[in-house]
């Protein structure tokens, strides 16, 4: 019993220490986006949202779409995601069905692309 519970905890000990999620402010998803490789950055608003401005090199999966799942499925588990929306609601749902899919990092955006832009951080039209 005592070898079970001890082999149980450290594989969750070993999942958590390399899995990793959870929102970060501006500078360190920029910070990422510079030195991480091969990050999928994905912004989750609305195609309209999406065609008046966004952070570059984002792609863009709707929320609202109904096919985001789907879509979401298509990202490879093995890389980085950061993803953003306007202010950071939808994305928190976003982290919580990454982490139950399997993905390995995910990241949201503090304060979304809005804070992104109070910050004077770029963006492509």
């Amino acid at each position: 019993m005592k070898k079970t519970l001890f082999f149980t905890v450290c594989v969750l000990f070993s999942f958590c220490a390399f899995a990793q999620f959870g929102a970060i402010c501006v500078e360190k998803f920029e910070r990422k986006l510079a030195t991480v490789g091969n990050v999928q950055l994905v912004d989750t608003r609305s195609s309209v949202e999406y065609g008046r401005y966004r952070i570059p090199g984002s792609i863009n999966i709707s929320l609202r779409d109904p096919k985001f799942q789907e879509k979401m499925e298509q990202l490879d588990k093995d890389k980085p995601v950061l993803v953003y929306c306007l202010i950071g609601i939808r994305t928190r749902r976003v982290i919580t069905n990454l982490r139950r899919a399997g993905f390995k990092t995910a990241y949201e955006l503090e304060g979304g692309i809005d804070l992104w832009l109070r910050e004077g951080k770029s963006i492509e039209n």
